[in-house]
Parts: structure tokens; sequence; C-alpha cells
């Protein structure tokens, strides 16, 4: 994907202690219900990574874990998700050492490359059909990352920043959500009325929720996947 050359650009090394949330999976909480239909979009494109692939089973669930902080963000993904063809599964951390075969992805904020490296371990050499969302606001540059990962089996898939999600497209080449139409906007409005916010402060807030988001290009997903 056209991403991973910015990457000579911008690449990272995480250094702080593993599972030490900052909670920025939720960073887009405000969003919703769009924030976690841009996660809708990027699951199923990875699903069907796996599926051109000839690596993705039909027969399993296409799984889905937060192994550091809340994982409503997830469960709320799976609340929306539709898809006949991928069966949607939030996991707990503590169930992944007990599945016999595994698909789906794994999401982890600032963790280090030790880390990451003894939970990639988990999965056998044959098992190609894990992916691997870090989820950071700590990097810098490190020219030798790519190196680092292919030690521990891994290697990039994909990388953006959050607001990027907004750009993606589907399997028809689409833009799923564009926050410069009023669509997708009038889908924040009418969740924060339902929430009981005033209809006008809505208008406001949804406004500003959007503005907000744009901003958040500290934050960078780095997508990874077996080697």
């Amino acid at each position: 994907m056209f991403r991973i050359f910015i990457f000579t650009l911008i690449i990272l090394t995480v250094t702080t202690n593993a599972y030490a949330s900052k909670e920025l999976m939720g960073k887009g909480k405000d969003l919703s219900p769009v924030y976690e239909e841009m996660w809708t979009n990027e699951i199923k494109i990875l699903a069907k990574d796996l599926k051109d692939h000839k690596l993705f089973d039909q027969q399993i669930p296409f799984s889905i874990v937060q192994m550091d902080g809340n994982d409503k963000t997830l469960i709320q993904i799976a609340g929306i998700f539709n898809d006949k063809e991928i069966k949607l599964k939030v996991i707990k951390p503590e169930q992944l050492a007990g599945l016999k075969k595994f698909q789906g992805i794994i999401f982890l904020e600032d963790v280090n490359l030790e880390k990451l490296g003894q939970l990639a371990a988990q999965f056998s050499p044959e098992n190609k059909a894990v992916f691997f969302i870090v989820i950071t606001d700590d990097y810098h540059i490190d020219e030798h990352l790519e190196e680092k990962l292919a030690r521990i089996g891994l290697k990039i898939f994909d990388f953006l920043s959050l607001p990027e999600l907004e750009y993606l497209k589907n399997e028809e080449g689409r833009q799923v959500i564009n926050f410069d139409t009023p669509q997708d906007t009038q889908k924040i409005f009418e969740h924060l009325v339902r929430e009981g916010m005033n209809p006008v402060n809505a208008h406001t807030a949804a406004e500003e929720a959007i503005i907000n988001f744009r901003k958040m290009k500290d934050i960078k997903l780095f997508i990874l996947s077996k080697k």
C-alpha cells in the first residue's frame, strides 16, 4: 500500500513500557458512530487481504482484541459490523493463549519491541492470519525498524495517522467516510441528541469533534503482519 513509502521518512521506535495505556484507541469516541464505521472499514480491508492471499478461514471468527486499556471501542465496532463473510468477535487478552487457531487483529498501545516479539511468538510461523495494530503518539526516527521487526517475524503492512482513517476506500474503491459532506456530520449530531445533548449544542459539538479529530495527526497506526 502506498503509505508504506512514507514510512521511510517517519519511522517508529516504541520505547515506553508495554501496555501503559493512554486510551489512544478511544480518542475518536466523540465522532461516534462514524468513528466505529471508520474502523469497520479498516478491519474489512485487512480481512480482504487475507482472502486475497487465501489465508482467510470462514469457519472461525475474525477476532479483535485490545491488549491494553479499555476494549469499549472494539465492542462498539462489533456492534455495528455487518459482513456476511466475516464473523467478527471481540475477545479478551487472556483468551488468546487458549485458542487453537487465531485470525484477526491485535490492538496495542505504545509497546516495546521486546514485548511485541513475545506476543508474536505465541503464534506459529505457519499462522499468517494475524495483524498487529500499534497505536502510538511516541515515536522517532529509526532507520533499522524494519530489520528489527523482521527479527521477531513481523513486517510493515501499512502506516497511517489516525485521521487518515477518514480517507480509506472500500473494496469498490469508494471513500466510505467524508466529513466534508453533511451525511456523516448528521450521524454524529443524531447520536449526541440521542445521548441527551441539546440539539443546538449538538450541532456545534459534532463540528468541533471533526475539527479536533483531523488535528490528531500525531497519533500513528503501525499495522504489522507476519512475515
